[in-house]
């Protein structure tokens, strides 16, 4: 019949000439997608495959923003190349096979300190945070550290922030890492920031690091 002379792949039209072809029809698609699949093109064929959705991202999260005074953590002072710890008491880590080391906090909250965390090999981006407060005006940078090598650009907040860098007040970089890392927040400079003890909590409340492994 005339109505059949036409088809897509092995969809035939109806009664009425119209053609509902599936997927499958395509000669250039191999297997049925699932539910939540892509097709990914490769060796002249398009493939079903399944991608990790955003609730399986591995990523870690420290830094919530409780109130814990900065004397209660093992720093004793603020300045250029001192650790910048990040306080958490339910601090997220779910990249496989990376660790923290930290120091549970002197305080009240019961959190830890964290001082440093190592990554395995892999593709990330990272961002980390910071906003102390001041005896007068001035300004404070920091950044994410692989040793001695900044791995991120630097953060600077202040009133004069403008006068150490014309970057941004967040520390960001997305890196690849050829194998086991240690990377550390540290302070980078600083002008007229306050003492460990009359931080107070701005610290913990305002420092956050968050690790996305990509790939």
């Amino acid at each position: 019949m005339s109505h059949n002379r036409i088809k897509v792949g092995t969809a035939e039209p109806n009664a009425l000439g119209v053609i509902s072809p599936s997927i499958t029809d395509c000669g250039d698609v191999s297997g049925t997608p699932a539910d939540g699949q892509i097709l990914q093109y490769a060796s002249g064929s398009w493939t079903p495959q399944t991608i990790a959705s955003s609730s399986s991202i591995s990523y870690l999260f420290w830094g919530h923003g409780e109130a814990e005074n900065y004397d209660e953590s093992p720093a004793t002072t603020i300045s250029a190349g001192d650790v910048l710890y990040v306080y958490d008491s339910t601090g997220i880590n779910t990249i496989q096979g990376a660790t923290v080391s930290s120091t549970t906090s002197t305080g009240t909250g019961g959190g830890e300190w964290l001082e440093s965390v190592t990554l395995p090999a892999g593709n990330y981006r990272v961002s980390l945070t910071c906003l102390p407060t001041f005896s007068a005006s001035g300004y404070f940078a920091f950044a994410l550290y692989d040793g001695t090598t900044k791995v991120t650009a630097s953060g600077t907040v202040g009133a004069l922030s403008t006068t150490y860098s014309s970057g941004g007040a967040v520390a960001v970089s997305a890196f690849t890492l050829a194998s086991s890392t240690t990377l550390t927040p540290r302070v980078v400079a600083d002008s007229n920031v306050n003492t460990v003890t009359n931080l107070l909590t701005a610290i913990s409340e305002s420092t956050t690091l968050v690790i996305e492994k990509l790939a």
